[in-house]
């Protein structure tokens, strides 16, 4: 394989990468906005009350992550971030943020409408 062909796979990667965490921003802040619909529509006095604010949380911090991840993706493959363990160690807990954020947020959206729809 030439250094050509790995550049090339290399950046289809972050590409990928990159979508992903798109995707995920989407959701999320689709989330957030199906969330105020159901309060306002759906539910004049809803149970679990609680769960509202870990889901909006969850999903901001996925949000937030997601666009970190993101901006260390670009300043990786353009060669300006920094690199090695540290940095490694910081992308993997901005990735595994952004999906802990998003996992919270749909399971405590996912609680809160199945007990009150029940």
């Amino acid at each position: 394989m030439t250094n050509t062909e790995e550049g090339f796979e290399s950046l289809e990667w972050v590409k990928l990468f990159a979508d992903y965490f798109k995707h995920l921003t989407t959701l999320s802040t689709g989330s957030v906005l199906l969330m105020a619909t159901l309060l306002e529509k759906l539910f004049h006095k809803p149970e679990l009350q609680f769960l509202v604010p870990i889901s909006f949380l969850g999903f901001v911090l996925s949000i937030i992550a997601s666009m970190i991840a993101i901006l260390i993706l670009i300043a990786t493959e353009s060669k300006i971030g920094p690199t090695g363990g540290k940095a490694e160690a910081f992308g993997l807990t901005v990735i595994f943020t952004a999906l802990g954020g998003f996992l919270t947020g749909i399971l405590s959206l996912a609680a809160f409408g199945l007990w009150n729809f029940l």
